[in-house]
């Protein structure tokens, strides 16, 4: 089931010992995979063909335990072509999903690749409006969306790219929350953006580069190299795990 109405109770982890099932069909192209509600850090990437790996090398940083609904400050912070397996170039298609829960404000990235000059990110305004973009340091293509977010409830999130690069109305970026797509067209993209080596950036959660910290609590977070289906979007939402054995 999944967090809608569930107030500050989030996401029941799933037990310990239960990895990912590569054998589902929600599993294809699954790059990362960090439930971020175990107290610890379990995150998972595509490293050499096998999904499942614990990563010792992610960086989190946190004020409290990460999993409640109070943790209002945290972010993790990956090393620099990580998480591996997704395309570098500015084609190749994403899906992200996660769950995330506002305590009083909405203001912060909720996750970003690069920084201020190059990359792809998402950011939520004060009132809950906000844009996904993808951004080579001079031109952009953007989607903006608005939403009557209330603190204190999660709600659950997904952004996805294709494989096309045009600018509106063919700029293949969209956003859903609660499987709602709320992509609003966005008329301000600056050209059709370059490819943006990833390789050579970070990837974070919870912030942008060296962005304040999201005052947020986020779990649940995943990725995908290919652009998940209506269907799948919504079995994320009412069964979060549903990539786990």
């Amino acid at each position: 089931m999944g967090l809608k109405g569930r107030g500050n109770n989030g996401i029941t982890p799933p037990p310990v010992g239960r990895a990912i099932n590569k054998a589902a069909s929600i599993s294809r192209g699954l790059v990362l995979a960090c439930p971020l509600t175990d107290g610890g850090l379990k995150c998972y990437d595509y490293v050499g063909g096998l999904i499942g790996t614990s990563s010792s090398t992610v960086q989190a940083y946190k004020q409290t335990s990460r999993g409640s609904a109070t943790n209002t400050s945290t972010r993790f912070t990956f090393p620099a072509g990580f998480p591996k397996n997704v395309g570098n170039t500015n084609t190749a298609p994403f899906t992200v999903s996660l769950w995330v829960f506002f305590p009083t404000s909405f203001t912060g990235y909720l996750f970003g690749w690069g920084s201020a000059g190059a990359g792809w990110y998402c950011q939520i305004g004060s009132t809950g409006n906000g844009n996904f973009d993808y951004y080579d340091g001079t031109r952009y293509t953007r989607i903006t969306f608005t939403n009557n977010l209330t603190a204190g409830k999660w709600y659950h999130i997904v952004c996805t790219k294709d494989s096309t690069n045009a600018l509106w109305p063919n700029i293949g970026l969209k956003i859903y929350f609660n499987t709602v797509d709320n992509t609003v067209q966005f008329n301000g993209g600056v050209g059709t953006p370059n490819s943006v080596d990833l390789s050579a950036l970070q990837f974070s959660i919870g912030t942008r580069g060296t962005s304040t910290i999201l005052s947020a609590n986020i779990n649940n977070f995943n990725m995908w190299n290919r652009v998940l289906s209506r269907e799948e979007i919504v079995k994320l939402y009412t069964e979060p795990y549903c990539m786990y054995t």
